[in-house]
């Protein structure tokens, strides 16, 4: 397969057992964290690429059957909670040694829905590679099985085609509503690498922020969904939940403008991350004074982007792969390719050991210009009226280093 056809020119591989243990002593260590990915193009359906979030610690509950408030279209049929110990792990094994399953929920962006602002696929495998084996062929038989998963957790049970879609969908015999949009969502909201490559930031998140991006999530379908490139695509939604847990700004705030542009991509969503994750740790000057920093001091206790960010690929399928034998790169801005290459070798975000070692330094580093100069010299700085709240973010700040510090060195690193 040329370079091309391949995203950020990843290649192929597959977990062995020590990597399967690595992965299930990260799960240990976090109990919730979301997973931002930018998948390249299709050269089947969907051709600009596709931006999608994987929650790992939520769940999927059944919605209430009621009617959105003044809207006469039937309300999403799934809500998402937090989960708990009695929740089912609806995903699938892939791996022939022991491989610990987690709970956790993949969102998408659906262009033919309108009763729902996403799909809520559940388990990591069944949504990333549709429960296929890494050295399993993905030939025909193996198709009608992902089908046959996907359609077992019903996903698309309940929801509304928007009009364009119910033509279409009218003109396709045969078929039902819902097996129209496990077609159209294959490789796309499900089995993501058996049509597409894909990129992702696995970022590390406490319960209070995942519990608000819940809490967003749930929100949204308040309200019809109607797709919009400008408006409302893909990235829109994942950039949005992020922003409830502060770790983005939201794609654009009040009207829109040119301006909002490069940030409707979801290759921009992975750079403005990237910038985050490679930066310092902010000063405390600079948390007070950039609001989503100070936010996200107050109501989670933490600062957005904690240690052991990671970053992770998933390369397109090709083994039997008959149905997507070629795909694209997804549209960016010049440079932003040349930005996430860089980031394939970087092995601070690649490798969880050097990503610890290199915060836990950016850690000290942080702490010793913290202490620097005391609080009454910085106090000097503020206005009055703003003495109060920085003594309050000083404190808030300070703690969090002080936190963030023992738990890096809590982690047998041995281990990885």
């Amino acid at each position: 397969m040329k370079k091309e056809t391949f995203l950020f020119g990843l290649s192929f591989f597959a977990l062995s057992p020590s990597e399967n243990s690595k992965a299930a002593i990260f799960q240990d260590i976090f109990n919730y964290s979301a997973e931002v990915c930018g998948v390249s193009k299709e050269t089947v359906g969907n051709s600009w690429g596709h931006a999608v979030i994987y929650l790992k610690g939520v769940c999927r509950t059944r919605a209430p059957s009621e009617v959105l408030e003044s809207h006469s279209e039937p309300s999403a049929p799934w809500r998402l909670k937090i989960c708990d110990d009695a929740d089912p792990i609806e995903d699938v094994s892939t791996s022939a040694v022991t491989e610990k399953l987690e709970r956790g929920v993949l969102l998408s962006a659906n262009a033919k829905v309108s009763n729902s602002h996403w799909i809520a696929i559940p388990g990591k495998n069944l949504a990333m590679s549709g429960g296929v084996p890494a050295d399993k062929r993905y030939d025909t038989a193996e198709m009608k099985a992902v089908w046959g998963r996907v359609l077992a957790t019903k996903a698309y049970d309940g929801l509304k085609l928007v009009p364009s879609a119910q033509i279409q969908f009218e003109q396709n015999l045969g078929r039902s509503e819902e097996e129209y949009l496990l077609a159209e969502g294959f490789g796309t909201d499900f089995a993501l690498t058996l049509a597409r490559s894909a990129s992702c930031w696995k970022i590390p998140v406490n319960k209070k922020q995942m519990e608000a991006m819940v809490n967003y999530a749930n929100d949204l379908n308040l309200k019809p969904y109607r797709w919009n490139f400008l408006t409302a695509n893909c990235n829109h939604l994942v950039v949005g939940i992020l922003s409830a847990a502060k770790i983005l700004s939201p794609v654009y705030q009040g009207a829109w403008n040119l301006l909002h542009l490069p940030k409707i991509f979801p290759i921009d969503t992975l750079v403005r991350i990237g910038k985050q994750v490679n930066g310092e740790i902010p000063t405390i000057e600079k948390v007070f004074n950039k609001k989503r920093f100070r936010d996200s001091l107050l109501e989670f206790g933490r600062l957005p982007l904690h240690y052991g960010n990671l970053w992770e690929i998933f390369p397109f399928r090709s083994y039997g792969n008959l149905a997507f034998v070629e795909h694209h790169r997804p549209w960016g801005w010049p440079g932003e390719f040349e930005r996430v290459r860089a980031m394939d070798f970087e092995p601070s975000l690649v490798d969880f050991n050097k990503s610890l070692l290199e915060y836990s330094k950016k850690l000290e580093r942080a702490r010793q210009r913290l202490a620097s100069k005391t609080q009454e010299e910085r106090l000097r700085w503020v206005s009055k009226k703003n003495r109060s709240n920085f003594i309050q973010t000083f404190e808030l700040y300070q703690n969090w280093l002080i936190e963030a510090s023992d738990e890096v060195k809590k982690i047998d690193l041995s281990l990885l």
